[in-house]
């Protein structure tokens, strides 16, 4: 990794401090885990597999990005679908998380994030 690259990451990372951010690489693509996490170096994490498992715990060390951190679990759920888990997840991590889930490009059943169009409150 080159110096530019590490400061990128560690941007990247700084910036979940206090937001919802998706893994780049586990974005929940190409039947890729989704992963979602807030609060920088150490945090929460929600992990969703193929739409039948809700995972969530925290992790530390996420530096510079959160591929070098450490995960403990402190939870796993089996869901019928992703729309559960999703639910699921919203009661756990609040509505806000919503906001963060990338669209979905149809792959898993549900169709695109409905508040994927909707402005962001960010900046205001």
């Amino acid at each position: 990794m080159t110096p530019a690259e590490f400061d990128a990451w560690t941007r990247w990372t700084r910036e979940s401090a206090h937001r919802w951010a998706v893994d780049p690489i586990h974005d929940g693509r190409e039947g890729r885990d989704l992963l979602l996490y807030i609060g920088g170096e150490n945090g929460k994490y929600l992990r969703f597999d193929n739409a039948t498992t809700l995972e969530v715990g925290s992790y530390e060390g996420a530096v510079p990005h959160i591929g070098e951190a450490t995960f403990r679990v402190e939870g796993r759920m089996t869901v019928p679908s992703r729309v559960v888990a999703i639910f699921r997840a919203t009661e756990i991590a609040g509505r806000v998380f919503i906001l963060a889930l990338p669209e979905d490009p149809g792959d898993r059943g549900c169709g695109p994030n409905p508040t994927a169009s909707e402005p962001s409150n960010e900046g205001r």
